[in-house]
């Protein structure tokens, strides 16, 4: 596909997170030493008084940050990191060092929310690599001397449609963690969990294969 939705999904460390820390506080080493923690979203929550307050989602475990081309919703690229990475290191990895220069060459533009949102990333990409962005931008872009460029460019209609895909790659991780085991690791390390992601993401390929060619649907297991 032409167009890539970029997005990434958290995964839990297999750590029983209250005898890791006894188990630190007693001098041995952590559980697993290449988790981490990181943060996935905001929620809403009630204070005692009654109040609604903003509240950061915290987890500790590990990222898979993906690429989905949006013709047929197939996971074109994955890389893994701690759970401390931000989405748009993730992201620069996925597309300017996984991706060779030819797989480059076949995208033409790239969609992804606001954390992928940097005026570095979106540099490199447009004008070093040719290839147009759409991503989601925060407030802060909308302000400044480039403010008037950057409302041009979330204005822009071409972008405005390719944004509109994002939920492909959404689909794709919320399949990844109800269908294929990736809301918890199921081993220890980094290298481990790479093997576990790249093992959900060969198997949701091969379905969504399967459906494409047949019309054969899996049953939920």
């Amino acid at each position: 596909g032409k167009i890539q939705s970029s997005d990434s999904t958290h995964t839990l460390a297999n750590v029983d997170i209250h005898k890791d820390k006894e188990r630190q506080a007693d001098g041995e080493e952590p559980r697993d030493p290449d988790a981490a923690w990181g943060c996935k979203g905001i929620e809403t929550k009630l204070t005692v008084a009654g109040e609604k307050v903003a509240v950061k989602k915290y987890f500790y475990g590990y990222k898979s940050h993906l690429l989905a081309e949006t013709d047929h919703g197939l996971i074109t690229a994955l890389a893994v990191s701690p759970g401390n990475e931000a989405d748009v290191e993730g992201g620069d990895r996925l597309l300017n060092q996984k991706l060779t220069l030819a797989e480059q060459s076949r995208i033409g533009w790239v969609t992804g929310d606001k954390a992928y949102g940097c005026a570095v990333l979106i540099g490199i990409l447009e004008k070093d690599k040719g290839i147009q962005t759409a991503f989601g931008l925060n407030s802060s872009f909308l302000k400044g001397v480039y403010a008037s460029r950057w409302r041009q460019y979330l204005a822009d209609e071409e972008r405005t449609a390719a944004r509109k895909l994002r939920y492909v790659v959404e689909r794709v991780n919320a399949d990844l963690k109800n269908h294929h085991s990736l809301k918890k690791c199921r081993y220890l390390g980094l290298a481990k969990y790479h093997f576990q992601a790249t093992m959900a993401a060969l198997a949701f390929n091969l379905k969504r294969m399967t459906t494409l060619l047949t019309g054969v649907r899996f049953k939920p297991i």
